[in-house]
């Protein structure tokens, strides 16, 4: 399992683990929020530029954490 985690983007899964951290000390509705900012973050990334170039190229993205 964390080799499959690992070989993501190390920024989509800093930012899923805060997501999942903060639940445990928000209201549902702030943690939806906190996740829905984490979100734009990442789709916003450098990162998700690149995992789209990969799979449309079919090869292994090169993750950088940006």
């Amino acid at each position: 399992m964390a080799n499959r985690i690992a070989a993501n983007s190390p920024l989509a899964v800093a930012l899923a683990k805060d997501a999942a951290l903060a639940s445990f000390e928000t209201p549902l509705a702030q943690g939806l929020e906190h996740e829905k900012r984490n979100f734009l973050v990442a789709l916003r990334s450098a990162d998700n530029l690149e995992g789209q170039a990969a799979f449309l190229g079919k090869r292994t993205p090169n993750f950088t954490g940006q």
